[in-house]
């Protein structure tokens, strides 16, 4: 799917509304600012269906922007959106570029219980070089257990260890071993075994988000995925912890790695030169019709009636562009016309 940049956006949708100034619509009173406010109200109501790991590991999933997450040593981290064969799950990738052996990545600190087990995994792909995940004791500075991967296709590392006894934090290293390697690296999954309960992703807002839950009982290290559906869970609400609303609990103890698959809202953009995978055409109307609504609060009246026509004209085409993408994009607010009639939301 290709990427479209808020300049390009910007400039849709400036275009769409040029018809009323003879030069451009920053003319008519619409600012930079209020063009990019428009796309951006657009983008945060729409959604994707996305499947993410279910993971103790800041970020683990990679679809966190930029690298803020993730400290590198002796490499250069970057996420990646887009190529062929880059990313595997998600919409992004992390790529650890080595300019000396034995470069990483470290990920955020870990409390954990000492003398406990955990399983950790990881999806990766070594293009040069080899790939080596190691769980690292940060409060005794040592390795605990690591594993390598040297093949240039997607494969998973993965493996179960005990948190020794003096240990306290935990953080989860991705490695290159050679001063030159280049590795790939997505959901990385740390969770502890039999535990009964496990913090659900911090993007999930609301329980209609969650459409199911998987456990993926297929260990092979080519990854070959064997998704199994989960039945027997509770859901508990924590809305006093700003941080971590919703927490999924497992009555059996939590023994492989887990899934949810939900829809997810699209990011907002910020620099010109930031990127969205939604479709260009969808939200390049979708801002506009949010425009329009600016435009005919700021010009009521008789000044205001074709406006309102081409407002109720760029719904109907808004939705109709919907209708036309597979998977569906889902659009969650209900745009109405300068009258006040509803029109319809899809959903």
């Amino acid at each position: 799917m290709a990427t479209t940049t808020l300049q390009t956006l910007l400039s849709d949708v400036a275009r769409n509304l040029d018809a009323y100034d003879n030069t451009n619509v920053i003319g008519a009173g619409i600012t930079q600012l209020e063009l990019r406010s428009a796309i951006n109200r657009c983008l945060r109501n729409l959604s994707y269906v996305t499947i993410a790991p279910l993971t103790l590991v800041t970020d683990g999933d990679m679809e966190t922007s930029g690298v803020t997450n993730w400290t590198a040593t002796s490499a250069t981290a970057s996420k990646l959106t887009s190529g062929a064969n880059l990313v595997l799950y998600g919409t992004q990738s992390l790529r650890v570029l080595n300019s000396g052996a034995n470069g990483r990545v470290q990920s955020a600190t870990m409390f954990v219980v000492p003398s406990t087990s955990y399983l950790l995994q990881v999806r990766v792909r070594a293009v040069v070089g080899t790939a080596n995940l190691i769980a690292y004791d940060v409060t005794n500075s040592a390795d605990i257990e690591s594993d390598t991967w040297a093949n240039e296709g997607w494969g998973t590392i993965s493996f179960g260890f005990t948190i020794p006894a003096t240990c306290e934090r935990l953080a989860i290293r991705l490695s290159g071993v050679g001063a030159s390697d280049d590795t790939y690296w997505d959901n990385v999954i740390l969770l502890r075994n039999n535990a009964r309960e496990i913090p659900l992703p911090s993007w999930l807002a609301g329980l209609d988000q969650i459409r199911a839950f998987y456990t993926d009982i297929n260990q092979d290290k080519f990854d070959r995925d064997s998704f199994s559906k989960l039945h027997e869970y509770d859901i508990r609400h924590d809305f006093t912890n700003p941080n971590q609303s919703y927490w999924l609990n497992i009555p059996s103890g939590i023994i492989y790695p887990l899934w949810i698959e939900a829809t997810r809202p699209f990011s907002a953009l910020t620099l010109k030169t930031d990127t969205t995978l939604c479709d260009r055409e969808l939200v390049s109307l979708g801002g506009t019709v949010e425009l329009l609504r600016v435009l005919v609060r700021r010009f009521p009246g008789d000044a205001g009636v074709a406006m309102r026509a081409d407002y109720a004209d760029y719904v109907k085409q808004f939705h109709i562009q919907q209708g036309q993408l597979k998977p569906p994009i889902r659009f969650n607010v209900q745009w109405r016309t300068g009258s006040g009639t509803p029109l319809p939301t899809f959903l």
